[in-house]
């Protein structure tokens, strides 16, 4: 899923009418058979916090109309029991799985602020913010997990580190992937990802 550039900018009287305008165009989107586009413009009102409901319903709709099931019914749920994590939690790592992080990242957010201590929750949210480059966010969060328990974030926190100047935190991330590998050679992998990744960094340190 393509992503919208929002702009570097916005004053916050403004939000409410660009709210509306996405969603006018996720409603003209969804009439001219463009669901998919529909739910980016639909992703766009919850992005300026604006519109909720309205938002969550476009989406839901332009859900079903994408035959994607399961967002649709993780849509309708936020709507029925906004209290419960889990359907945040799905729609938001939907839109991940989807490349459209940074509309999943205020579903995800929710999601975590509702259940705290929610592994998965926690879990997507530091790798959407990964994707999204919000290297502070990610070393704020995943810095407080077990890497053993969640594996997939270890990559994000030792990049997001090194971006930060947390040596320490790149130094520990490494040392358990590395523990990891030994015994999980499925994660063998991402540890020659983040290895490389560190050399270079070593090599070539981003400038000040």
């Amino acid at each position: 899923m393509a992503r919208p550039q929002p702009p570097p900018w916005l004053p916050i009287d403004q939000a409410p009418n660009l709210a509306r305008e996405a969603i006018d165009h996720a409603a003209r989107s969804l009439a001219s058979g463009n669901p998919r586009d529909a739910l980016r413009a639909a992703g766009w009102a919850w992005h300026h916090q604006r519109y909720l409901r309205e938002a969550y319903e476009m989406a839901g709709r332009a859900a079903r109309e994408a035959n994607e099931p399961e967002l649709a019914r993780a849509f309708s749920t936020i709507i029925a029991e906004p209290h419960a994590a889990g359907p945040w939690l799905q729609a938001g790592w939907a839109l991940v799985d989807q490349g459209a992080s940074d509309l999943a990242v205020p579903l995800l957010e929710e999601a975590h602020r509702i259940e705290p201590e929610n592994l998965e929750a926690r879990e997507s949210l530091v790798i959407a913010y990964s994707d999204e480059g919000r290297h502070e966010d990610v070393v704020g969060l995943a810095s407080t997990m077990n890497l053993g328990e969640r594996p997939s974030v270890v990559f994000p926190l030792a990049w997001s580190a090194l971006m930060t100047r947390r040596t320490d935190l790149v130094e520990r991330a490494m040392a358990g992937l590395a523990r990891l590998a030994e015994r999980t050679p499925e994660v063998r992998g991402v540890y020659a990802k983040a290895a490389a990744a560190l050399e270079r960094y070593r090599a070539f340190p981003p400038d000040d």
